[in-house]
């Protein structure tokens, strides 16, 4: 009995072993989920997709009904409000639909992608937008309060656009990873070739349904479509392959490591976007219909 009782203990121990051995790989599950193999990252992603099916609604009633007319500066400044605030506190109030409820505030996904978002959507505004002003000759020409000349309410309206984006582009990466039937480093280059095409098609159908809203002036759109899209995909060829490791197989990410990340992803655009600058410059001769004069010193 005693040897018996030996044998099934060694057994268990080498099952435990075996399993613990195994390398961890987050893209093995299976073929039928697009969703993040981390639960709460997984619920999140799904909120933040039905989130987007909302506040498109909102806007595509508000341009199609032509309401931005009635438009101040406080009405753009509300509608930014709520597409900041409610991903933003939806989570926080209601951890448990995170299946998150269990954790610390700054331990949970949706706390650290929205630092993430938050951090690329500020950077994005307060600088890049200076280089759509330069490269591309666009400016904004609705009244609005504005922070660094750029309306303060895109600071805020961007905030949901990027997470839509990026939730996206991490569904795209992890079909092609979990549907490659070839394991090692050629999956590594088209989950690439995929970030540049998803990043592209991204930028462009932003640029492209942009055009029914006419306070944004675009002097060249044939230059806006072909070019400007390239220039502002640079934005997301850096950084959906680095928002799309946060927290992929499980919550082990900290505030931190977040923050540190997403500042290096924007060094890198600022650098890629200044190189575009200096080597390529402006993609349209046509002058801007209301030009920005710059204060930034490497513009």
């Amino acid at each position: 009995m005693v040897q018996r009782t030996i044998s099934l203990s060694k057994r268990r121990s080498l099952s435990n072993n075996n399993i613990q051995r195994k390398p961890i790989d987050s893209y093995t599950v299976p073929n039928s989920t697009i969703f993040s193999s981390n639960p709460e990252k997984a619920r999140a992603e799904q909120f933040f997709l039905l989130w987007s099916l909302i506040w498109i609604s909102i806007l595509f009633y508000i341009v199609y009904s032509q309401w931005f007319e009635t438009f101040t500066p406080y009405h753009y400044l509300t509608l930014g409000l709520l597409l900041f605030i409610f991903p933003t506190i939806f989570p926080v109030l209601f951890p448990k639909v995170f299946l998150s409820s269990h954790l610390p505030i700054s331990r949970r996904y949706t706390t650290k992608a929205n630092l993430y978002i938050g951090i690329f959507s500020w950077i994005a505004n307060y600088f890049w937008t200076h280089y759509f002003y330069v490269v591309l000759h666009a400016t904004y020409t609705f009244k609005a309060h504005r922070l660094n000349d750029v309306p303060f309410a895109l600071y805020l309206i961007t905030h949901s656009y990027f997470h839509l984006y990026h939730v996206l582009s991490s569904i795209m990466m992890r079909l092609v990873w979990r549907r490659m039937p070839t394991k090692g480093k050629i999956r590594y280059f088209y989950v690439g070739i995929i970030v540049i095409i998803v990043s592209y098609i991204v930028a462009f159908l932003e640029t492209f349904t942009i055009q029914h809203f006419p306070y944004y002036d675009i002097p060249d759109r044939y230059a806006m479509y072909a070019y400007g899209s390239m220039f502002y995909g640079i934005y997301f060829i850096v950084s959906f392959p680095m928002f799309a490791r946060l927290d992929e197989e499980a919550n082990t990410w900290n505030l931190s490591q977040t923050i540190i990340d997403v500042l290096a992803c924007c060094m890198i655009v600022t650098q890629l976007l200044d190189f575009w600058r200096i080597s390529i410059g402006h993609v349209t001769r046509a002058p801007a219909a209301n030009p920005v004069y710059q204060s930034i010193p490497f513009i």
